[in-house]
């Protein structure tokens, strides 16, 4: 349906802003929250497709972590150990940063530390022997003491390898909660939302960029930030972004419901926690990786079948589940774990590709864009 304008809309609402954010997930709240503190007299917008934000910000499964021991072992095959912990410091930052801005109680922050979890002993034999060196190297970076340690899970009742390594740093919040208190925030501030409001070009200016939606609107901006994620090549077609689809399921109430943390398991592409009685479990994209490669927000039957198998043979083997809901999101990937932070030209900027890891990185992120401006 096109949106046939009034003047009221044309000369007060749709009149020259001098920031528009293209997506209003994690990172774009926190981008205008960033810009009005930074020029408070500034008209700021944050535009999304959606009703709410549509790609991973209220996707996701709310765990605050930085890092698994078994994910830094499989990064230091391709990537150099500064850039490992440069990135780990901006997760453990931008965790207690957003934590900060939003309050722990506000978004109902638990810190019941996380728990890897291994299928086999000699799997998780090469990842303990690492510890320690690792322990020392965050240590160095970040001042964090015994990050990774031992832990016995047997009474857990679980199928895994009766031993995990744990980080007491970690833990999980209420993704919906985060959202809609960084929503309230952003109205306080004065930002106008623009929601439901697909664009589908921009295109540069003499004094800025204009931008088109597919619902016939038409409005512009002295400076224009991308910060939609997965979906930001679409309009900026060079970055090197790559949509990953993460599916998610969430059981019916459970009854003695043991596991009470968040855990990671196959070098990260599994996660799961509980959410009271539920079992929240999410991931196994390495399984379907072709079939994750893209921007659509579907389920499919067979990721389904494999998370709901997966539970009944490692997580909950002696319990009857059934699967209440299953959503997805798409996060963005690309060669480096590194979030796209830059200034394309004099007024268009770009802050993506979060690896999967918006909810640590995006208050770190948003802050490093507007240091641009």
């Amino acid at each position: 349906m096109n949106h046939q304008t009034s003047f009221w809309e044309t000369s007060q609402i749709l009149k020259t802003f001098d920031f528009a954010i293209v997506g209003a997930g994690l990172s774009g709240k926190q981008i205008a929250l960033n810009l009005k503190k930074k020029y408070s007299k500034a008209r700021v917008c944050i535009i999304d497709r959606a009703p709410f934000s549509y790609g991973a910000s209220t996707k996701n499964a709310g765990f605050t972590c930085f890092g698994s021991i078994s994910e830094l072992i499989m990064d230091h095959s391709n990537s150099t150990e500064n850039d490992i912990l440069e990135l780990l410091e901006k997760r453990y930052l931008g965790i207690k940063k957003i934590l900060g801005l939003c309050g722990q109680k506000n978004v109902a922050y638990y810190n019941s530390g996380s728990y890897e979890v291994f299928e086999k002993e000699d799997i998780y034999q090469s990842s303990f022997e690492k510890i320690q060196y690792w322990n020392n190297k965050i240590q160095e970076k970040t001042g964090l003491k015994s990050t990774y340690n031992e832990k016995q899970i047997q009474k857990l009742g679980t199928h895994f390898f009766n031993k995990a390594i744990y980080n007491p740093h970690e833990g999980g919040l209420d993704s919906g909660l985060l959202n809609q208190k960084l929503t309230e925030m952003v109205l306080k501030k004065g930002i106008i939302p623009m929601m439901g409001c697909n664009i589908d070009s921009i295109n540069k200016t003499t004094n800025g960029y204009e931008l088109k939606a597919s619902n016939g609107l038409s409005f512009s901006a002295h400076k224009l930030i991308i910060a939609n994620n997965a979906f930001a090549k679409i309009l900026v077609p060079h970055l090197d972004i790559e949509p990953a689809r993460g599916q998610i399921i969430l059981t019916k109430p459970l009854e003695n419901l043991k596991l009470k943390a968040v855990f990671h398991a196959d070098n990260g592409y599994i996660y799961f926690r509980n959410i009271g009685n539920r079992l929240l479990l999410g991931g196994a994209r390495n399984k379907f990786m072709e079939q994750e490669k893209t921007h659509e927000i579907d389920t499919t039957e067979n990721m389904k079948d494999y998370l709901t198998k997966y539970i009944n043979k490692w997580i909950l083997p002696n319990k009857t589940i059934e699967v209440d809901q299953h959503w997805s999101g798409i996060m963005a990937m690309g060669k480096t774990k590194t979030p796209i932070v830059e200034k394309i030209d004099e007024n268009l900027f770009v802050c993506v590709r979060m690896g999967g890891m918006g909810l640590a990185l995006s208050a770190i992120a948003s802050e490093d864009l507007v240091k641009l401006l």
